[in-house]
């Protein structure tokens, strides 16, 4: 009983890195997505149109 207990918790924190990997790669990509958004306002200018979104 014991042995499984311990196993069901390296489970546990393997799962948790995981999501914590997830968490950190989506972060990243948000990241970069904003910062790509950020250059293409900055291309278009001031008119502020949003044409890409449609």
């Amino acid at each position: 009983m014991k042995q499984r207990h311990a196993q069901n918790r390296r489970v546990a924190i393997e799962d948790e890195s995981e999501r914590l990997v997830l968490l950190l790669l989506s972060s990243i990509h948000v990241g970069v997505v904003t910062k790509k958004e950020k250059h293409e306002k900055a291309k278009k200018g001031s008119s502020g149109r949003e044409d890409g979104l449609i």
